[in-house]
């Protein structure tokens, strides 16, 4: 789904969204929901990206097919173009480097600023789809590999790991894994009171950030904070 056109964008600049090949339910806040955002975005679906492959595996062959996809938002107008899983962070030199606008591939962009921002000793918490296959590589990819980080992953909870990692179902039963969404997040804050602040990584769980800042009481960074701020520094107005 895409709004385009002059009466949609209103002259404002369209973000586009490299998108997995996903057929589930995306509830609002998600960042493949228009409604999550005051601006257009266009969607742009990489066949044969499946969450195994690109969360999983890592898969380098998808790599061409991201750069394809990229370049045809590019050419459709997009003024910025993002990752709706913040996984591809893998392939965040090599697609930035594809295209002529702001590109970035992942949530995970944000860590060094995040870290920057607060105080030494406190740790930057991750909320990721598979914690296993968070790797030092990953964070190498935007320079975040020293930053001291807490994780917990969503792999082992059963409506994330049916619906979202497995694809057995369309339909998303929100509560439940909102509830399996907080019990992650209580459990990395419990373990690590030196957590600072989370940066979610996997956009499926965006919806429930407001509940996850209401439970821990830091600050909450995901590829919706992060598309809104690229969004403003291409968008700004007179004062």
């Amino acid at each position: 789904m895409a709004m385009t056109g002059e009466e949609e964008t209103g002259g404002e600049a369209p973000i586009g969204v490299l998108c997995l090949e996903t057929s589930f339910i995306k509830i609002p806040g998600h960042i493949r929901n228009p409604v999550t955002f005051g601006f257009p975005v266009i969607y742009k679906v990489v066949r044969g990206a499946t969450p195994e492959r690109v969360v999983s595996m890592g898969d380098p062959r998808l790599l061409d097919p991201f750069v394809d996809a990229a370049r045809e938002l590019e050419a459709e107008g997009a003024a910025a173009i993002t990752g709706a899983c913040g996984f591809l962070v893998l392939f965040q030199r090599e697609l930035a480097g594809a295209v002529g606008v702001p590109l970035y591939a992942s949530s995970l962009i944000q860590l060094p600023m995040v870290h920057r921002m607060l105080r030494p000793g406190r740790k930057v918490g991750l909320l990721v789809a598979k914690k296993a296959a968070l790797t030092r590589r990953h964070l190498a990819a935007v320079g975040a590999e020293d930053v001291p980080v807490c994780v917990a992953g969503m792999e082992e909870e059963p409506e994330f790991r049916e619906v979202m990692l497995e694809g057995r179902r369309v339909e998303l039963d929100a509560g439940r894994l909102e509830r399996e969404v907080l019990g992650q997040t209580v459990r990395l804050a419990r373990d690590n009171p030196d957590m600072g602040a989370i940066v979610i990584e996997c956009t499926d769980l965006v919806p429930f950030a407001h509940a996850i800042q209401e439970r821990t009481g830091v600050p909450v960074f995901d590829i919706v904070t992060l598309t809104e701020m690229v969004h403003l520094s291409l968008t700004r107005r007179p004062y």
